[in-house]
C-alpha cells in the first residue's frame, strides 16, 4: 500500500503520513463551564491568533461560555471561560 502524502500548508513540503504533526496545529484542551462548574473538551487551533475569543456552549447545561484563549511567545496555553451575558 502506497504511503499518503499530505501538504504542509506552512511551506508547501509533501510531508509523509506517519510525519504528520497535528499538535503544532491544534488539539483538544478542556475548560470549566462557568455555569455549572462541569468540564468540556474544546479544540484550540495554535496556527490562529495568540488571543483568540469566542462563544461555546457548555455540553452539560447548553449556557453560553465566552471562551478567552492566550497563547504566550514560549508556547504556554491559558484559557478563561466567563459567563457571556456577564462579558
Amino acid at each position: 500500500m502506497e504511503d499518503e502524502l499530505y501538504t504542509d500548508e506552512l511551506d508547501g513540503a509533501a510531508l509523509d503520513e506517519d510525519e504528520v504533526d497535528s499538535s503544532a496545529a491544534g488539539g483538544v484542551e478542556t475548560y470549566t463551564c462557568a455555569f455549572c462548574g462541569e468540564l468540556n473538551e474544546l479544540f484550540i487551533d495554535r496556527t490562529a491568533a495568540r488571543r483568540q475569543q469566542f462563544t461555546e456552549d457548555c455540553d452539560v447545561c447548553c449556557r453560553p461560555n465566552l471562551i478567552t484563549v492566550v497563547i504566550d511567545p514560549d508556547g504556554v496555553l491559558s484559557i478563561e471561560a466567563e459567563q457571556e451575558d456577564e462579558a
